[in-house]
């Protein structure tokens, strides 16, 4: 039976990283309180992931944010 919450040790062997990885993810919002984690005993407690949302997560559309990013990357270059 897969376990629907993760601690962040579980998380960094489940999706093969590093903690600092996750905790950057945390920082630059790419993790979501209230979507792919929750600390279910107050702001300053260990994180929970939800295993679901991670998944999902996981299995997002890479292809279009990275059409996303080189537009981006182009527009700039265009522009200096």
């Amino acid at each position: 039976m897969n376990k629907a919450y993760l601690s962040i040790t579980s998380l960094c062997e489940y999706i093969d990283c590093s903690h600092t990885y996750v905790k950057d993810r945390i920082r630059d919002k790419t993790f979501k309180l209230g979507v792919h984690y929750v600390q279910p005993d107050g702001p300053n407690t260990k994180y929970k992931f939800i295993r679901s949302e991670i998944d999902k997560w996981m299995q997002r559309d890479v292809s279009s944010e990275s059409k996303s990013l080189a537009q981006i990357m182009a527009q700039k270059l265009i522009a200096s």
